[in-house]
């Protein structure tokens, strides 16, 4: 009868310890926070998104941001290897972003995080101009594609795409 108690009670142990690996492994790395403002200090119609994988069209009114009011972004823990795209344009229609292709105005940037988590101070989108492809935007942050065919870059963005990478 002990025996049959002793082997029971592992069996149940070792169940246990599996379905805690398993909650443990299903639970997701936090998403963190995009934030947008139009000022340096973080006011001005701020507005932020949690880094999720989609497009994000500031132009239609189920949107947190504002249409080119936003001139400040910033990280605050953002998984790495996050692709973050911010466009001067979009397809209001569509709620999409305008790729370059067939655009015959405005730029986009693709940042990339690097850090884990990845959390920064305010930065200028106009400030990601004098960037080369490759060069450090702000510690934790690299610039991976530049795209600009004309437009300024004071109260522009129009549309954000976030592509989050794999969880482990």
């Amino acid at each position: 009868m002990k025996l049959l108690k002793v082997l029971v009670m592992s069996i149940a142990f070792t169940a246990s310890l599996l379905g805690a690996q398993r909650l443990l492994a299903a639970d997701p790395i936090p998403a963190g926070l995009l934030k947008f403002a139009g000022h340096a200090d973080g006011t001005y119609k701020p507005c932020s998104l949690a880094v999720r994988s989609g497009e994000y069209a500031f132009n239609v009114d189920d949107q947190p941001c504002t249409n080119d009011r936003m001139n400040y972004f910033q990280f605050d823990g953002a998984p790495s290897a996050t692709l973050i795209t911010l466009y001067s344009n979009s397809n209001k229609g569509k709620k999409m972003c305008e790729e370059n292709s067939g655009v015959t105005h405005g730029w986009k940037y693709t940042i990339k995080t690097i850090k884990q988590p990845t959390t920064t101070q305010w930065v200028k989108i106009d400030d990601l101009h004098s960037k080369l492809v490759d060069d450090i935007v702000v510690a934790g942050v690299v610039l991976v594609e530049k795209y600009e065919r004309s437009g300024d870059r004071i109260d522009e963005l129009s549309c954000v795409k976030v592509v989050r990478s794999d969880l482990p």
